[in-house]
């Protein structure tokens, strides 16, 4: 501000204002574009259905089937945190993981019912489902969800009637 005049020598109210709206927009689709932007898949997790559903059944293992999408911020930061955990890796020692991208995969997504990512399923070597979470997860409530599905009888027999377990 000028002192002698008592006037802003900047520019004037409305174009500041512009300005502050364009950055605060191109704040924002940063923010989008980092939270969204494709990161790999947790170590250990398989992304071949099919195998992983036969690898379930030799091994006499559940099966946890992340259903995810591209694009997916919660998915993305299940990926980068969650998924990554030490303490996770430890609860899934007793399942076969498998990440499914309801893109590429709408028979098995509909299956399940799964209308928004991330979902994870945990099914028998039947193909029942035993247990099931919606939405992005801290390490502490996800582990607790794998360790409660280890011993849990089947929640819905039906779920899978209509189709066989491998695609």
């Amino acid at each position: 501000m000028d002192e002698m005049t008592g006037q802003d020598g900047g520019l004037p109210p409305a174009r500041r204002s512009r300005w502050g709206s364009f950055l605060l927009i191109g704040l924002l689709l940063a923010l989008f574009f980092f939270a969204t932007r494709p990161v790999p898949p947790p170590p250990g997790w398989g992304t071949d259905y099919a195998a992983a559903v036969a690898e379930a059944a030799g091994a006499n293992k559940k099966l946890v089937i992340a259903f995810h999408m591209p694009g997916c911020p919660p998915c993305a930061v299940m990926d980068r945190t969650t998924l990554k955990s030490e303490a996770v890796a430890q609860a899934l020692d007793s399942y076969v993981p498998v990440r499914v991208d309801v893109s590429k995969e709408i028979t098995l997504a509909n299956r399940f019912g799964v209308f928004a990512t991330p979902v994870y399923a945990i099914v028998d070597s039947q193909g029942r489902l035993l247990s099931r979470c919606e939405g992005a997860q801290s390490v502490e409530s996800f582990v607790r969800f794998l360790v409660e599905a280890k011993n849990a009888p089947a929640a819905d027999p039906t779920v899978h009637a209509d189709l066989p377990l491998n695609p």
